[in-house]
């Protein structure tokens, strides 16, 4: 089907024609067919092979039925395309193409002449869209297959897409969210505002330390410029920076789980952070508020759940999208710095590991082909998780809304965030 497909994109767009018949031919691709046919393409199935039409339906469904306009990121078989152009209602498609060679292959297996020629649709490439366009519905094996260039695209269509139950898990009607408010109530009314840190450092470099793989290429540098700097620290870095010989002016801390943040604190060493600041959520454990060795600063995040308490204890708020990265970074915008250096801002595997030596927590991933990955500073693909490609965006938008501030980047390793430049030393 692929030169009767070509001929129609041809004559609408003939750059993207031109740039489909260049496309890399794709080999692990095989016809499956139960009920309905489909296409599986490197052992992803694009659509059911049971009632596709139905299944383009639900997914059709995130498009309110009134809209004039829609974006559709993903080919596949075209089943939702055709299924929202069947809406009256519908002026405009967009019609985002998330890889050449794999829009390429849906193409050549599939006719899809029917959407195609439809004057409403426009047919893009992914590589200069940084954000969806809402409304929007996806193909979601096609964002799986994304290529290089659509990758930023890619993780923002899936984290618009998880907000919502995102939002229902994390919301203010969590019972057991709203208990540990409760049990941490006392520490809440007498423990420091974090607001005291605002606007306070003077012209000191801030840096922030989190605990991803590279930051052990930076405890030279930490231990050279430690007096020159401010130096913020994620949980999961304080026991490996303290084992470096490096203490923190601030350790800021968020988790609400206990398994997960205790072993973060057991152990450490309290007369080194007599005089260090911690900073948190009233979501953390009682157990890490009352052994803290220094003064305690209470943070609120922007989320309904701190709406009341908010109003009978004020204190200032932190942005936070689940990384505690997100307010350490904020924390030191908020304090005035005007350049903010990112150290083992990893967000993903590198060498397979997936935090520096000696974080309590450290495991070494095994060598094989990983669902998702980010790319990192030298263009290539790293192992993450799903979770931390959406922390890397939530922070890259973050890093655009304060152009007044530099955000240097110390390692090449690790992702790519948008918006920073690197250390001179990076590698």
């Amino acid at each position: 089907m692929f030169d009767q497909n070509l001929q129609i994109i041809d004559q609408r767009w003939p750059e993207l024609g031109a740039r489909l018949a260049a496309a890399t031919v794709l080999t692990e691709v095989e016809a499956v067919r139960v009920i309905e046919p489909s296409l599986q393409i490197q052992g992803l199935q694009l659509t059911s092979c049971f009632d596709r039409r139905s299944e383009a339906q639900l997914q059709a469904s995130l498009v309110p039925r009134e809209s004039t306009t829609a974006q559709v990121y993903g080919l596949a078989l075209g089943d939702l395309q055709q299924v929202l152009l069947e809406r009256s209602e519908l002026q405009q498609l967009n019609v985002v193409m998330m890889n050449l060679a794999v829009a390429r292959c849906c193409l050549e297996h599939f006719d899809q002449r029917g959407w195609l020629e439809d004057s409403r649709v426009n047919l893009l490439t992914a590589e200069r869209l940084k954000n969806p366009r809402l409304p929007f519905a996806a193909a979601p094996v096609c964002l799986q297959l994304a290529d290089e260039s659509a990758c930023e695209l890619r993780d923002r269509i899936v984290l618009e897409l998880a907000t919502p139950a995102i939002r229902r898990r994390c919301g203010a009607g969590n019972a057991r969210l709203q208990q540990r408010l409760i049990a941490n109530d006392a520490y809440i009314e007498q423990d420091e505002d974090v607001a005291l840190f605002f606007d306070r450092i003077g012209d000191k470099r801030a840096v922030v330390a989190a605990a991803g793989p590279s930051l052990a290429q930076h405890f030279e540098l930490l231990r050279k410029e430690r007096d020159r700097i401010w130096l913020i620290v994620v949980d999961a870095a304080l026991k490996p920076l303290l084992a470096a010989g490096i203490t923190p002016d601030v350790v800021l801390t968020i988790d609400p789980h206990d398994t997960r943040i205790l072993p973060f604190f057991e152990g450490i060493d309290r007369v080194r952070l007599e005089n260090a600041a911690l900073v948190y959520f009233p979501l953390v454990h009682h157990s890490v508020l009352e052994a803290w060795p220094g003064i305690r600063f209470c943070a609120y995040a922007r989320h309904p759940l701190y709406a009341e308490l908010a109003l009978q204890q004020p204190r200032g708020s932190l942005f936070s999208s689940g990384s505690v990265l997100h307010p350490a970074v904020d924390l030191a915008v908020q304090a005035g710095a005007t350049e903010v250096v990112l150290l083992g801002a990893d967000f993903c595997y590198p060498e397979r590991k997936s935090h520096v030596d000696g974080c309590v927590v450290q495991v070494q991933l095994p060598a094989v082909n990983h669902e998702h990955w980010v790319l990192n500073g030298r263009q290539e693909r790293v192992p993450t998780h799903l979770n931390m490609r959406g922390f890397l965006r939530d922070l890259e938008g973050y890093i655009d809304s304060h152009p007044q501030v530099k955000f240097t980047n110390g390692s090449r390793i690790g992702a790519r965030i948008s918006g920073t430049s690197y250390l001179q030393e990076a590698s």
